[in-house]
């Protein structure tokens, strides 16, 4: 292997690891100002398919991370955020709850939800999404300005554009 190509692989490991680090710094923090059970990123693969690829969670019990859930769950989520802004799902319904995947899985169900889209460029690259469990939750102005800092921070990262 040459030394060019050894450099761009550690190029490439140390930007990932950096964004990696700031996905999950930035959303520790935003679950612990929005007291929330799960703050996940989604992040989009091709149009309409993804997955899971980083979570802050206050119980296992929560975890999704790596879910690949079925769009159906997400579509709404993506047609919201099409224009570029935060969607809240204040609460949601009990019907939904048993089709959007948690119930068959044996996950508790989330009861409200905030998602931002987090663009790189001109496309969606993903949504970061904040779910409480407990309540229905009425999200406050203050609620939806943190998303809207947290989705700038992340779209400015580099290696979001590059991946």
């Amino acid at each position: 292997m040459s030394d060019l190509a050894l450099r761009r692989i550690i190029q490439n490991l140390d930007s990932t690891s950096k964004r990696d680090n700031l996905i999950g710094e930035t959303a520790t923090l935003l679950r612990s100002l929005l007291q929330v059970g799960r703050v996940v990123v989604f992040c989009f693969h091709c149009e309409g398919e993804g997955r899971v690829t980083y979570e802050s969670v206050e119980s296992d019990s929560y975890s999704i991370f790596g879910s690949t859930e079925p769009i159906d769950c997400l579509e709404n989520y993506s047609a919201i955020c099409a224009n570029g802004q935060v969607s809240s799902v204040p609460e949601i319904a009990p019907k939904a709850m048993y089709r959007d995947g948690y119930r068959r899985t044996h996950r508790p169900p989330a009861r409200a939800s905030l998602v931002a889209p987090i663009n790189a460029e001109k496309r969606l690259w993903g949504l970061l999404i904040a779910q409480d469990f407990q309540v229905s939750k009425l999200w406050s102005t203050q609620d939806v300005e943190m998303m809207e800092q947290s989705v700038q921070v992340l779209s400015e990262e580099p290696s979001i554009h590059n991946g």
